[in-house]
């Protein structure tokens, strides 16, 4: 599922029991069709005060839509489970990668609908790694955690 080596991110006592990575798909499909509609929408223009609004703010929202979908391009996030952390890598080609993880057993998991699943530091309560991932998957790294085993 995972594309990246994590030896030089493992300590030499850790084993990876799961990993995943951020799926920009279904988020690249919706500004697409948001694309579209701003891209259209000068020819569908029936003068009215709320269009013309939309028609002048149209380029703006067209370049944004366009530098977001090159961000998530180029931009991936790898996610990982070991038996004593969880990880987030992340990558892009203008910076060095980008480790954030929390020793499982000072964090805790907390997963709320259409929410990332969020490590948070049980001390502190501030996040430490979020883990964009579908229900079902979030339940599947829950579970994982839970028993101490994949």
């Amino acid at each position: 599922m995972s594309d990246v080596d994590w030896g030089p991110w493992l300590q030499p006592d850790e084993r990876i029991v799961w990993q995943g990575r951020k799926e920009n798909r279904s988020t690249a499909l919706g500004a697409l069709g948001v694309l579209a509609l701003f891209v259209a929408l000068p020819y569908f223009n029936d003068g009215s005060e709320r269009v013309q609004l939309a028609v002048k703010a149209a380029p703006w929202i067209v370049v944004f839509i366009i530098a977001s979908l090159l961000y998530m391009a180029f931009h991936q996030a790898y996610y990982a489970i070991t038996q004593h952390r969880a990880l987030l890598l992340s990558t892009a080609p203008w910076r060095k990668p980008r480790l954030e993880s929390i020793r499982l057993a000072e964090a805790e998991a907390v997963k709320h609908p259409r929410t990332p699943l969020i490590f948070l530091h049980r001390q502190t309560r501030k996040p430490v790694v979020q883990m964009w991932l579908g229900q079902t998957e979030a339940d599947h790294v829950l579970s994982i955690i839970k028993s101490g085993s994949p």
